[in-house]
């Protein structure tokens, strides 16, 4: 469904889990940069052993839910949403 939505509209970024059904987010990361290579993609899980395959698939940055603070999702869509955004270097995206 994620891919869908943002292949038919138009988002200043996309959330993701891994755990989705139908794909994993790491796939949908994938198909994603294959038609929105500038998108800013952010996939939450637990498990940290997915971030390098989320890394190589093009995910922007990986939340680890482990000790989590939604106050830095807040501040991340706020970011992305400030018509001032601009996009960080990729060595500032890990969070």
């Amino acid at each position: 469904e994620l891919v869908d939505r943002v292949r038919d509209g138009e988002y200043a970024l996309a959330i993701t889990d891994n755990d989705m059904t139908g794909m994993t987010g790491v796939e949908a990361i994938a198909e994603l940069r294959t038609t929105h290579p500038d998108l800013p993609i952010y996939m939450l899980t637990y498990n940290s052993q997915i971030g390098p395959q989320a890394q190589k698939a093009g995910v922007t940055a990986v939340l680890y839910k482990d000790g989590f603070d939604p106050e830095q999702l807040k501040q991340i869509v706020s970011q992305h949403l400030s018509p001032n955004y601009q996009k960080p270097a990729a060595s500032q995206t890990s969070y």
